[in-house]
């Protein structure tokens, strides 16, 4: 995955979520028109990657074991239950930027991404 081999990349339009000592962050996206211009480089880049910053690990980010069904900005996401010793992330909407027409495309999907036990979205290196 080239964002992973990039790192972690600065970013908005993500979600933030509190999870144990650090936060999770989902989605988002880099607006490059700020940098010099080059036609081979897209103007925007959507992100589907997950990663944990742990405030017991000086905020490190560190890349989490799933992903967002697409890549994806401006979204809204929250904890939910999905059983007594488990919970799930639930994704909704945002938009992805579209390189060949250079848009943005609004999305209304919902997706619940179940993760068990609690600590399963968290980077174990």
């Amino acid at each position: 995955d080239d964002v992973v081999r990039r790192g972690f990349l600065p970013r908005g339009g993500h979600a933030a979520l509190a999870v144990g000592s650090g936060v999770l962050i989902l989605g988002g996206g880099t607006d490059y028109t700020s940098f010099p211009p080059d036609d081979d480089d897209p103007v925007e880049e959507d992100y589907d990657c997950a990663w944990y910053l742990d405030a017991d690990d000086g905020f490190r980010p560190r890349k989490c074991p799933f992903t967002l069904p697409s890549p994806r900005g401006g979204l809204s996401a929250l904890l939910a239950p999905v059983r007594d010793d488990s919970f799930g992330i639930l994704v909704f909407g945002g938009r992805n930027y579209r390189q060949v027409d250079r848009r943005h495309a609004g999305r209304d999907d919902l997706t619940l991404l179940a993760l068990s036990p609690p600590t399963d979205p968290l980077p174990t290196d």
